[in-house]
């Protein structure tokens, strides 16, 4: 009887793999949804950031195009930028976003 059991292959390895397969099947799953939301809001968030960028470059063109190499474009499009920001009523957008997170 000796004999036969030393002979016969240990599969211990066998329970092992595959309960790191499943483990790695769970943790696909539970990170692929997350993935995808995080995907998502970096798109959102860049829709944001275009208006901004697109009163950057406007800017930096008009000041090129007059010959005003040196002066900042930043000092003329930061009150631009705020302007737009309180004209679209971004303060109320952006608490009131915050307040419905809370619910």
């Amino acid at each position: 009887m000796e004999a036969f059991s030393a002979a016969t292959p240990d599969c211990a390895w066998i329970s092992d793999w595959v309960s790191w397969v499943l483990t790695c099947g769970i943790l696909a799953s539970c990170t692929t949804p997350r993935a995808v939301v995080a995907f998502w809001l970096v798109v959102f968030m860049f829709l944001i950031y275009i208006p901004f960028v697109l009163v950057d470059l406007a800017v930096a063109s008009i000041l090129m195009s007059l010959g005003m190499i040196m002066v900042s474009p930043t000092l003329i499009s930061l009150p631009l930028k705020l302007l737009m920001f309180v004209s679209i009523h971004g303060w109320v957008l952006v608490l009131g976003t915050l307040a419905n997170s809370f619910k």
